[in-house]
C-alpha cells in the first residue's frame, strides 16, 4: 500500500511538471551577443539623450542679476561603452559627451539715483558622462527592467557671452561661477531622475503591450514567456523562455523539456536555440486536434500513383480485394499517438507509429496497415525565407499487408508534406518570415540543426 502511494505522488508531480509553463528546463534560449547589445547600447543612450533633453533648470538670481530661461540645446553623445554585471545587470554608460545650453541674463546696477540696466543671452558648453544601470527581470513571463544605480557629472564648461561694457567681466564670472556651483549641482542631480522616469515609463508601456504567446501555424500559439530573470557574463544576455506550442492552454504535455544546448558561438546580434520540445508540443498539440489524421481519395491522388485507387488495380498485390472489382477506394492515414522529433546536423528527424485504413467503396473498412515511419525534415534559409523539404523516409508495414510499397511512400510522402511542410513554404514570399518583433526587424537570418538543437541566428533592425 504504501509502495503504491509513492507511485501515486510520484506520478501526479510529473503530471504537475509537465503542465504548461511549469517546465524544469526552458523550450529555447536566446542569446543577445555584444555584438547586438552594443546595437541595444546606442539605442538606449539615444533615449537616454531624449531623456536629458527634458530636463528643467531652475532659475538663477540675486540682488543684481537674474539668470533665467535656462535651457539644454544639444547633447552629442560621445564615447560609449557598456558593461554587464552578473547576475542581471546591463548599464550603458556615455562619457565625454558635449552638452550645449542657451540662458537669457538680466543685470542691473544703481548709481546714485539711476539704475544702469542690460540684458542679453549665453551660450554655455560643457561635456556630461552618464552611466545608468538597467536591471533586467521578467514579470509574469514578460521581459521587464528598472532602473538601477546612475551617476552622471557635468564638467569643462565655456562660456559664450557677447557684449562689453562695466558688467562684462563681471557678468561672465558671476555665469562661470553658477554653472561651476548651484546650476551644475541642478543639472547633474536633474539628469538621473529624468532617466529613471523614461525607464519606468518605456517599461510600463512594453509590460502593457508585451504579449507571450505568439500565432504559430494551424491554430496553434507558441509561448514565448521568460520562465526566469534574464542572465548575464561575458557572451552578453541569455534569457530563458518556455517555448511551448499550444492550442488549448489548459492541456499540458506527457513529457518534460531536455535540457537544451549550449548556443554555438556566431557573430549574429542574437541567436536562438529550440529544443526539440518545442517541436514535439507543437507535434502533440496537432495530434490531439486530429492534424494527424488525413483521408485521401482517387480524386485527390490520381496524379501523384503510378496506379489507379481501385480495388481491382490494388488486388494485383492483395488478391483478396479482387472481389471488390472496379470499386474506388479511400484510404485514411492516422497516428494512434503523436509522433516525436529529434534534431542532429542532418536535420529534423520525426519518428511515430501510423496506420493505414483502406476503406472500400459501400462496404466499408478492409484492411489496416500498421507502419513504422521515419523521415527527415531540412530546413533552409534564402533571402530571410525559412524553407524545408523531406530529404529522406522510411516507412517499415509491420502488419505484412502486402500494400504495394511505392503506393504507400507517395501516400505518405504527401500527407507530410502537405501537413508539416505546405505551411511553411506556402507562406508569402515562398517562404516563412521571422515576424518583426516590437519594433525590430530580423536581418541576415542563419539557421542550422545540431544535436539536440535547432540555432537561429540573426541580426537585428529598428524600424
Amino acid at each position: 500500500m504504501r509502495l503504491y502511494i509513492y507511485l501515486m505522488c510520484g506520478l501526479l508531480l510529473v503530471m504537475n511538471l509537465c503542465d504548461q509553463g511549469k517546465s524544469l528546463n526552458p523550450g529555447m534560449i536566446l542569446r543577445v551577443s555584444t555584438r547586438g547589445l552594443n546595437y541595444a547600447k546606442d539605442i538606449a543612450l539615444n533615449n537616454v539623450r531624449r531623456s536629458v533633453s527634458s530636463i528643467s533648470i531652475p532659475n538663477q538670481s540675486g540682488s543684481k542679476y537674474e539668470i533665467k530661461n535656462i535651457r539644454l540645446t544639444s547633447f552629442d553623445l560621445g564615447s560609449t561603452a557598456f558593461r554587464l554585471s552578473s547576475p542581471n545587470v546591463f548599464t550603458p554608460s556615455v562619457s565625454g559627451a558635449s552638452i550645449g545650453f542657451s540662458l537669457d541674463w538680466k543685470v542691473w546696477k544703481k548709481i546714485w539715483f539711476i539704475t544702469l540696466k542690460e540684458d542679453g543671452n549665453a551660450r554655455v558648453s560643457g561635456r556630461v558622462s552618464v552611466s545608468p544601470s538597467l536591471v533586467l527581470s521578467q514579470q509574469a513571463g514578460k521581459p521587464s527592467f528598472s532602473a538601477g544605480a546612475c551617476s552622471a557629472s557635468v564638467t569643462n564648461f565655456n562660456i559664450k557671452l557677447g557684449g562689453n561694457g562695466w558688467f562684462f567681466n563681471w557678468l561672465y564670472n558671476l555665469i562661470v561661477g553658477l554653472f561651476e556651483g548651484s546650476v551644475r549641482r541642478n543639472i547633474e542631480k536633474s539628469i538621473c531622475p529624468a532617466i529613471q522616469k523614461a525607464l519606468r515609463e518605456q517599461n510600463a508601456k512594453y509590460l502593457s503591450t508585451y504579449t507571450t504567446n505568439y500565432p504559430f501555424f494551424y491554430g496553434t500559439n507558441i509561448n514565448l514567456g521568460l520562465i526566469k530573470n534574464p542572465e548575464v557574463n561575458n557572451n552578453g544576455i541569455t534569457v530563458s523562455l518556455a517555448g511551448i506550442c499550444y492550442k488549448n492552454p489548459s492541456r499540458g504535455f506527457p513529457f518534460l523539456p531536455p535540457v537544451v544546448s549550449p548556443i554555438t558561438p556566431s557573430k549574429h546580434m542574437a541567436k536562438v536555440s529550440l529544443s526539440p520540445y518545442v517541436v514535439n508540443t507543437f507535434l502533440y498539440t496537432l495530434w490531439q486536434n486530429g492534424k494527424f489524421t488525413k483521408e485521401f481519395t482517387k480524386v485527390s491522388l490520381s496524379n501523384s500513383l503510378p496506379i489507379p485507387l481501385t480495388a481491382r488495380a490494388l488486388s494485383v498485390f492483395i488478391p483478396s480485394f479482387r472481389d471488390y472489382r472496379d470499386r474506388s477506394l479511400k484510404i485514411t492515414v492516422r497516428a494512434p499517438k503523436a509522433p516525436r522529433a529529434t534534431f542532429s546536423s542532418a536535420g529534423i528527424q520525426v519518428t511515430g507509429k501510423f496506420q493505414l485504413l483502406v476503406d472500400v467503396q459501400g462496404l466499408g473498412n478492409k484492411l489496416t496497415i500498421d507502419i513504422n515511419l521515419t523521415f527527415m525534415t531540412k530546413l533552409r534559409v534564402q533571402n530571410n525565407l525559412i524553407t524545408g523539404e523531406v530529404t529522406a523516409m522510411t516507412a517499415v508495414d509491420t502488419s505484412s499487408s502486402g500494400f504495394p510499397s511505392t503506393i504507400l511512400n507517395q501516400i505518405l510522402h504527401t500527407f507530410i508534406s502537405k501537413l508539416l511542410l505546405s505551411p511553411l513554404n506556402a507562406a508569402a514570399g515562398g517562404g516563412y518570415k521571422l515576424p518583426s518583433y516590437y519594433g525590430f526587424a530580423f536581418e541576415n537570418v542563419s539557421l542550422q540543426t545540431k544535436q539536440n538543437a535547432l540555432e537561429v541566428g540573426t541580426d537585428l533592425r529598428m524600424l
